[in-house]
């Protein structure tokens, strides 16, 4: 299982950042490469269509000095109570791993999705 680490705010229930941390168990080359993120993240984001608000996938780029990746945003449906309506979910290559990203939040336009996504566009990857 792929380590995942969780940001929340201090305080209150506003937002969630899960960031989970994968890497090619067998060395291939390439694995995370911004075509095959593209495909990555855009078969995710169909899956997710029959359950929300928008009628199909609008990928964005997202790019750093170290980084290329994608995401999408979309809005559920019918959230249950508590639950977070809105998602920015995506992937990008840093380095030798993958970085997969779920942002979940109450606010469309959330800062604090805009922020997670600014932390990713710097990540970067420093060899031990």
């Amino acid at each position: 299982m792929a380590p995942t680490i969780i940001f929340k705010p201090a305080s209150g229930d506003d937002f969630q950042v899960l960031v989970t941390v994968l890497w090619s168990k067998k060395g291939e080359q390439g694995f995370n490469s911004p075509d095959k993120v593209r495909a990555l993240v855009e078969e995710d984001g169909q899956k997710l269509l029959p359950n929300t608000v928008e009628t199909k996938i609008m990928l964005q780029e997202i790019r750093g000095v170290n980084s290329t990746g994608y995401y999408f945003s979309v809005t559920d449906k019918d959230p249950n109570p508590r639950e977070y309506r809105h998602m920015t979910r995506g992937s990008v290559g840093v380095g030798s791993l993958l970085l997969h990203v779920t942002i979940l939040h109450r606010v469309k336009d959330s800062k604090s999705a805009k922020d997670a996504l600014s932390m990713l566009r710097e990540a970067r990857q420093i060899a031990k």
